[in-house]
């Protein structure tokens, strides 16, 4: 396993550690795969403030963007599907921050 994996999976074991136990966002109806929970969760838990890419990957898991050829386009897809499916439940809104990443607005909707 590559050191940046090794990294990324302590990361992951402790934003884990630090969000057990806390209220969690009802997400089942929104059909969401275990990698869009996983970005939604800790969008939602951070909402209102910008969340970095290389935060939003450790949320996934290392092995998912280590064995991509293109970690930074798969991170930009699984955001692309969940604002659709956060759009179409009217859902709250996943915004871009150019240059530092992602943040969930306050509002839902459109």
């Amino acid at each position: 396993m590559c050191d940046r994996c090794e990294e990324l999976e302590e990361e992951v074991r402790q934003l884990k550690a630090l969000v057990a136990g806390k209220g969690t966002y009802e997400i089942s109806g929104y059909g969401l795969t275990p990698s869009q929970e996983a970005i939604f969760g800790v969008l939602h838990r951070s909402k209102g403030r910008v969340v970095t890419r290389d935060h939003l990957m450790t949320a996934v898991g290392a092995d998912a963007f280590c064995e991509s050829e293109n970690p930074e386009n798969l991170l930009s897809v699984h955001i692309c599907k969940l604002r659709k499916k956060l759009r179409e439940a009217d859902g709250p809104i996943i915004k871009s921050v150019n240059g530092q990443g992602y943040l969930m607005e306050d509002t839902h909707g459109r």
